[in-house]
């Protein structure tokens, strides 16, 4: 986000970055007062805030919200398996107990062909 304000130096405008009262998001008091940052945009003391603040009706009513965006990069590194020939590699995916039973299928199905 900095690197974006030092990118605005371009178009000759002044930034600063302002952080709220007690770190705090904001919240309304029983006075009516709000405090932390939802504070600082209604009284006008800041222009944006540039920060993930979940949109809540009540917020909603304090100030104008942009379009929310989010973005999020997440990469995986991992080592590629090397491939390697398994003549059982085809039952490796299924349990011993389905393995059993595919096996007295198989048999039953093969006494009941020689019977016949």
């Amino acid at each position: 986000m900095l690197e974006v304000l030092g990118e605005a130096s371009i178009l000759d405008t002044m930034q600063r970055v302002v952080v709220p009262e007690g770190e705090d998001w904001g919240r309304q008091l029983k006075n009516g007062t709000v405090t932390g940052m939802m504070g600082q945009l209604q009284r006008s003391e800041v222009d944006m805030s540039l920060t993930p603040l979940g949109i809540s009706h009540w917020r909603w009513q304090l100030v104008d919200f942009s379009e929310p965006l989010f973005m999020d990069e997440t990469r995986v590194i991992y080592q590629r398996p090397t491939p390697q020939a398994d003549i059982a590699g085809f039952a490796k995916p299924y349990s011993s107990l389905v393995m059993f039973v595919c096996g007295v299928m198989s048999f039953n199905v093969l006494l009941v062909l020689l019977l016949h």
